[in-house]
């Protein structure tokens, strides 16, 4: 993880212009692991690991977005319309997608990513992903967002474009997650 400071300034390196911070947390799960997905009763808290996305405004209607810890750039055009890829990419065009198909008014926007949430450790680091994305292109365009249309909207961006038959546990937690509270 580098610094926020740092990750504004490679940001603007890459992309130019002012950029703006936005973040979501990982998350534990006290207790009922793989039941959420199966309507079950779960206690997850959110950690102080976060995923972080600098974003700023694109000159026409594509996302371009990048990441510290993958090659290439992912680029989503606001005006086609939105298919799954085959890479890292599929949770910016998932939310991006989802967010159009409710009919929000998206921009282009120019994202780097960056985080402190581990990949493959199961403490959510898609969901903190995908909601730190949707909070970032949601303020870009002034459209507000209530905190649960927002983890429903990643929660189906994930099932939808990358595959995972996950519940609402994780995106409501990068949503709605309290710093030293078991929701």
């Amino acid at each position: 993880m580098i610094s926020l400071n740092d990750l504004k300034k490679r940001h603007e390196a890459i992309y130019g212009g002012e950029s703006r911070i936005f973040s979501a947390p990982g998350r534990v799960n006290l207790i009922g692991e793989h039941t959420d997905y199966n309507d079950g009763f779960v206690l997850p808290m959110a950690i102080d690991r976060r995923t972080y996305v600098s974003v700023s405004a694109g000159k026409d209607r594509i996302i371009r977005c990048r990441s510290t810890g993958f090659d290439g750039e992912v680029r989503v055009d606001l005006n086609q319309p939105i298919a799954p890829g085959s890479d890292w990419g599929n949770h910016v065009r998932g939310v991006a997608a989802n967010l159009v198909k409710e009919e929000y008014e998206l921009v282009g926007a120019n994202i780097l990513i960056d985080g402190e949430v581990p990949l493959g450790a199961g403490l959510s680091s898609s969901a903190a992903l995908e909601v730190a994305i949707g909070y970032g292109l949601l303020q870009l365009a002034d459209e507000p967002v209530d905190p649960v249309d927002l983890a429903v909207i990643c929660q189906r961006a994930e099932q939808e474009f990358t595959g995972t038959q996950c519940g609402i546990m994780d995106q409501y937690i990068a949503c709605l997650g309290i710093a030293d509270h078991a929701s």
